[in-house]
């Protein structure tokens, strides 16, 4: 079966993490699968490599009292 893998609620995907979705996604290529990584809009890469540390960009609010 095709597989989405959803990180949008993670705080903090490390670099073995995805170093293994992307080993993963090449197996399930291989068997004609389709493995999709989604979520990872917000959050910042703590480096230049690809599969580098990833942290989730925080929302800031103001909030006024009424």
């Amino acid at each position: 079966k095709n597989v989405i893998v959803d990180l949008s609620e993670t705080n903090l995907v490390d670099h073995t993490t995805l170093e293994k979705l992307n080993e993963l996604r090449c197996d399930f290529e291989a068997k004609g699968l389709k493995l999709e990584v989604t979520g990872l809009e917000q959050h910042i890469n703590l480096s230049q490599h690809p599969e580098g540390t990833r942290i989730r960009k925080v929302a800031t609010t103001l909030h006024h009292g009424a």
